[in-house]
């Protein structure tokens, strides 16, 4: 009589897809990149190291490099040192709360602590900051003479690098809860339709007011009409994502994996790399600020004195009265 087998052994393939932070090793060079295209054993070795927060922090760094170093003097201007990481708390605390919420509270499992978890995935929503590396893309000097075909390629490279991380985001959430996809697609997309959705209105208040009720130019009125269109879109992005969020989900497909942080060596390699591609593009940029003339506020200038202004108005003849006085 062949013997039963233990009951708390699980099946292989339970085992299998149970893979916990203590079977991934530390982050590779690689794992930079192929990380970004949302590779699944590159993301696990992300989300378990606690190394990617110290490797996200500099990458966060040539981001804001790369959005700023055309427009503002770096060495004068330091929001690009501290507001991404201030941007980036809002936004991913807003998302890790309702993936919490939604998949991994009620997972029928032990939950780790919530701080623990966030601090996670706050290492790996850093780590994809390299996407914003195409704000440097120079549009501004493609298009010099034509600055609504500027604007219309800085729209464009926003909306691919939105989606881009959109995209990332739910996928590094699918693979480490491997949870049930459209779950996670209304987890992550509510909160960020509601932080786009504010950002918007601002953006778009900000471009109308510019002008303090004049007219607006071609491009500024194209970026209005662009917020425009983004806020009804994760108006109604926003709303259906929150009734996806309030279905029942039974409790075989919530979360079973979870975020946590796995105690190991130091990735000398991809920090070593990290630390060179901050250097890389600090070198980069700040020779190329003396050359450049801050298009931008060039650009908006040439295109206001080259839009034809109204006539003024002719003030009305008072009719006289012949010089008497009632």
């Amino acid at each position: 009589m062949s013997e039963e087998a233990p009951l708390s052994e699980k099946p292989e393939s339970e085992k299998a897809e149970d893979v916990g932070p203590e079977d991934v090793g530390p982050i590779r060079i690689r794992d930079l990149f192929l990380f970004l295209l949302g590779d699944r054993e590159s993301i696990r070795r992300v989300v378990h190291s606690p190394w990617s927060l110290l490797i996200g922090m500099f990458f966060v760094w040539t981001a804001g490099i790369a959005r700023h170093y055309d427009l503002h003097e770096l060495h004068s201007v330091t929001k690009w040192i501290w507001a991404p990481f201030l941007v980036a708390v809002v936004s991913s605390l807003l998302v890790f709360f309702f993936v919490f919420l939604s998949i991994l509270a009620f997972s029928g499992k032990r939950t780790p602590n919530f701080f623990a978890q966030y601090a996670s995935f706050y290492g790996a929503f850093l780590m994809t900051a390299p996407i914003a590396w195409l704000y440097a893309i120079p549009i501004e000097q493609f298009f010099d003479s034509d600055p609504l075909r500027s604007a219309q390629g800085n729209i464009l490279l926003l909306a691919i690098v939105s989606l881009w991380r959109v995209v990332l985001t739910i996928r590094l959430v699918q693979v480490i809860t491997k949870a049930p996809v459209w779950k996670i697609i209304f987890g992550v997309m509510f909160p960020l339709a509601v932080i786009t959705f504010f950002a918007s209105i601002v953006k778009s208040l900000d471009v109308v007011g510019i002008m303090g009720g004049a007219e607006l130019t071609p491009t500024q009125e194209f970026k209005s009409a662009a917020y425009d269109m983004i806020i009804v879109a994760s108006f109604w992005i926003g709303i259906v994502a929150l009734v996806g969020i309030c279905c029942p989900m039974g409790k075989e497909q919530r979360g079973r994996g979870f975020f946590t942080w796995k105690k190991g060596d130091a990735p000398k390699g991809a920090l070593g790399a990290a630390a060179l591609l901050l250097l890389a593009w600090i070198g980069i940029a700040f020779p190329f600020q003396r050359s450049t003339e801050m298009r931008q506020p060039r650009l908006l200038l040439e295109e206001q004195a080259a839009t034809p202004k109204a006539p003024p108005e002719t003030p009305k003849k008072i009719p006289s009265s012949g010089g008497r006085q009632e």
